[in-house]
């Protein structure tokens, strides 16, 4: 699969990811990266961007570095850190790689960055490799 029909497949044929904002920058080789602009929708009760949405994006763009690798994957473990309060003005960045090349279980390191390069969230995520 190509990087431009990866970045279609996540940014557009998701529809949950598309709904939340979810734009693949990147995805090739095992990595990928993704953004997400800040709205009001994000937000949570205490005016800062909403645990889910974080989430919804780090998942989103582990995906896109899982399916990278040539055959359908699904997110099958994520263990979560919510390092900061994400501030809802801007854009977040994720950025997902590789941390083992497992042929039906590769895994995953996702960091999200603010608008100001601060960490906010960071993840290991492990895939299942759907064999044909």
């Amino acid at each position: 699969m190509t990087e431009n029909e990866l970045k279609n497949i996540f940014s557009e044929q998701d529809r949950f990811a598309k709904m939340c904002g979810v734009v693949i920058d990147s995805a090739a080789d095992g990595s990928a990266s993704g953004h997400m602009d800040v709205t009001p929708s994000h937000l949570n009760a205490l005016g800062s961007v909403q645990g889910g949405a974080i989430f919804t994006l780090a998942d989103t763009v582990s995906a896109a570095a899982a399916n990278s690798l040539g055959k359908p994957a699904v997110t099958i473990q994520s263990n979560v850190h919510y390092v900061r309060a994400a501030r809802p003005a801007g854009s977040l960045t994720a950025k997902a790689t590789p941390l083992a090349r497992h042929r039906l279980m590769p895994s995953f390191l996702v960091e999200v960055t603010d608008a100001e390069g601060r960490s906010v969230f960071e993840s290991t995520a492990i895939f299942y490799v759907k064999e044909p």
